[in-house]
């Protein structure tokens, strides 16, 4: 009797752990945020990548069944609270998802099967252990309440596999239990991507069916990347696909299918998986749905996303196919998707995002620039600026008109062209002093068309942006990025030779003194007090006196590579003044 007790004890410890080294309440996993962001910029909040409608309220009829002893009532209202998408920076080559080269792998002991599943995305795995019958390992009645209300979920699909309205409540009620580690592992380990699967199957014409499929199978995957490999098994990357493509102007079906794909792209063994077939299904998807924002919106993310981890892409992405006009090529409905939809700015966040990393590319900079981006991206800009907040949406076009300005006098020209474009640009750091991303990209903006035409380098210092510069590095003094943006705008505007000149001078002996070890703070730094030195008179005293000369010569002998030719000439300069003056 005692032993017996003890091996029932043991059962339902057993229970009670949906899988090996799971924990009885564990957290969902916190995803950093997106485009050449520091890793330290990342943000630790959960994101939610895909935004799906909440379920209807309607309850799953679920049948007694007779081997089970329970009578909870298994009815399943709404899902759970969405989730925000935090703020992600999106700068140049970088993912909607915030990391550069994708999510890190998951531990070499967690990997097994990915090869295998890797090799066919599109058959079915048969049913591992993991999966065996419940009845053969243990008894129903001993099950906790939430695992029998799955499996009678379960069941009624299984004894209505033709009825495709029973299939879409199923798969609502599913969809309940999929936003959480706990319960989502569990339907899975009670077969329900089986029924979820054989219901698309079974109703590939019904889309109420599909879409609720879809959708609660972007949810496993999201709330645990691992079930990637699993979903993958079951055939859904291929099913999915397909249901899209049947379905092409569906909007909810496309909407979450482009979703599902875009949350397979911020695990790098799930993008791996997704890769060759997603791509595909999104772009066609995107191209059918010109209009549509919500598709366009989620299969942008999903594009910016993939591009960071294989930029070898984009050459697929602006690739068109055979009898396809310019216009119905994806750069050109992107770029319409900016002129279309005013008042959606996490939608021209995403499309800036995909545009900026195609441009990286050089047939993809051309493709984007012929379709008209740098108007739109004016206009979007000048927009943004009137809009307190859109902080995401500012830094991304910010950047991605930094990479087309770059090098390039006649696109700097088209961009002027554009009326108040320096106030448009300086409002926003007046708006957002606090914001460090936003400044560094706002900063490299302007330095980079300062850098090509001097009448810009001489505005730029008459509409007070000196000022907002020494601001903006007296309050963020410890982070480099900014010392080295603000520096590398000192660098090239045109200095008036007034107090804040001196002012700038001071934040930028700080900037090497706060940052001695950093090499490219250190240069930077020195080009800029070259510049205050050459261009405002009033400044060489101040870098004659025994401090600033000590801090420079420390410069010069710690980082002679990179400083010592720039210390030399400023140092020769004051030389020359003094003399000339004697």
């Amino acid at each position: 009797e005692q032993a017996e007790t003890t091996k029932k004890r043991q059962r339902e410890e057993d229970l009670e752990v949906p899988r090996d080294g799971a924990q009885e309440k564990p957290k969902a996993k916190k995803r950093r945020g997106t485009t050449g962001s520091k890793e330290g910029d990342n943000v630790n909040e959960d994101v939610n990548p895909i935004h799906i409608d909440a379920p209807k309220e309607d309850s799953v009829a679920v049948e007694d069944d007779d081997t089970s002893s329970d009578n909870d009532d298994a009815s399943v209202g709404s899902a759970g609270p969405k989730r925000k998408k935090p703020r992600i920076e999106t700068s140049v080559g970088q993912g909607e998802a915030g990391e550069e080269d994708g999510k890190p792998s998951r531990p070499e002991n967690e990997k097994k099967g990915s090869q295998e599943a890797q090799k066919s995305n599109a058959k079915p795995a048969p049913a591992t252990k993991k999966q065996a019958p419940l009845n053969k390992k243990r008894k129903e009645k001993e099950l906790d309440p939430v695992s029998k209300k799955i499996l009678k979920i379960v069941k009624t699909a299984e004894k209505h596999p033709d009825d495709a309205k029973k299939q879409d409540q199923v798969c609502e009620a599913l969809r309940k239990y999929a936003n959480d580690l706990n319960t989502a592992a569990k339907v899975i380990d009670l077969g329900g991507l089986q029924i979820i699967a054989a219901a698309m199957k079974t109703h590939e014409d019904v889309p109420m069916v599909q879409a609720e499929a879809i959708g609660t199978i972007a949810d496993l995957v999201w709330i645990d990347a691992e079930h990637g490999e699993r979903v993958t098994e079951y055939g859904f990357i291929d099913l999915i696909a397909s249901a899209m493509e049947r379905h092409g102007t569906h909007p909810k079906i496309n909407k979450l299918g482009c979703g599902f794909f875009r949350t397979c792209s911020y695990e790098k063994v799930n993008a791996d998986l997704t890769k060759k077939v997603g791509i595909a299904a999104v772009i066609a998807a995107m191209k059918r749905n010109p209009r549509k924002s919500d598709v366009l919106k989620e299969g942008s993310a999903f594009l910016q996303n993939m591009l960071v981890v294989y930029p070898e892409l984009a050459r697929t992405v602006i690739k068109r196919k055979r009898g396809e006009s310019e216009d119905d090529g994806i750069v050109p409905i992107l770029v319409n998707a900016l002129k279309n939809n005013d008042k959606d700015a996490k939608l021209h966040e995403a499309v800036c995002g995909v545009l900026a990393n195609v441009a990286l590319v050089g047939a993809g900079k051309s493709a984007v620039i012929k379709a008209g981006a740098i108007s739109e991206l004016m206009r979007v800009l000048k927009n943004a600026a009137s809009i307190n907040g859109e902080v995401g949406l500012k830094q991304s076009v910010l950047s991605f008109l930094t990479l087309l300005a770059a090098d390039d006098e006649t696109n700097i020209e088209t961009m002027l062209q554009s009326d108040d474009v320096l106030e448009d640009t300086l409002s926003i750091v007046k708006e957002h002093p606090k914001d460090s991303l936003l400044l560094v990209a706002t900063f490299g903006f302007l330095k980079v068309i300062a850098g090509q035409n001097q009448n810009v380098a001489a505005d730029i210092v008459r509409g007070g942006a000196v000022k907002l510069i020494v601001s903006a590095m007296d309050k963020q003094a410890g982070y480099d990025q900014m010392q080295i943006a603000a520096c590398a705008l000192l660098a090239v505007v045109k200095h008036d030779g007034s107090k804040t000149s001196i002012s700038a001078a001071k934040r930028v002996i700080d900037a090497i003194e706060n940052h001695e070890d950093d090499a490219s703070v250190q240069e930077a730094a020195c080009h800029a007090l070259y510049n205050l030195a050459t261009s405002a008179s009033n400044v060489l005293p101040f870098i004659k006196t025994r401090d600033v000369r000590e801090t420079l010569t420390k410069v010069k002998d710690h980082h002679p590579e990179d400083c010592a030719e720039i210390v030399d000439e400023l140092f020769k300069i004051a030389s020359l003044r003094s003399s000339r003056r004697s």
